[in-house]
């Protein structure tokens, strides 16, 4: 079932694809990225959905210091392209604090 934004209800995640890492040395080994795409209406209006991603497509840990090993995310939202009317994709970065 397709997950809505909770500030755009009216778009919703159809699909999450974790892609393959790229080798770029032992800095990166703790990190990976998604794909992400969403459908809505065709005018949605790009600004409000950069806003409501940005929102919905982040989290991390409130912890006091450094490398205490969780898992922290955010979306690349100048990443975000419209692959079809209504329908557009954009990369999602996780990395673990280490």
């Amino acid at each position: 079932m397709p997950r809505p934004l909770s500030i755009l209800p009216q778009v919703k995640v159809i699909n999450n694809l974790r892609l393959a890492p790229a080798d770029k040395g032992e800095e990166y080994e703790e990190s990976w990225n998604n794909l992400i795409t969403l459908a809505g209406p065709a005018r949605t209006n790009i600004k409000r959905l950069k806003e409501a991603i940005r929102e919905e497509f982040r989290y991390g840990c409130c912890c006091e210091h450094d490398c205490c090993g969780h898992t922290f995310g955010y979306a690349y939202t100048h990443t975000l392209r419209r692959i079809k009317s209504g329908t557009w994709t954009f990369r999602m970065h996780h990395a673990v604090n280490i």
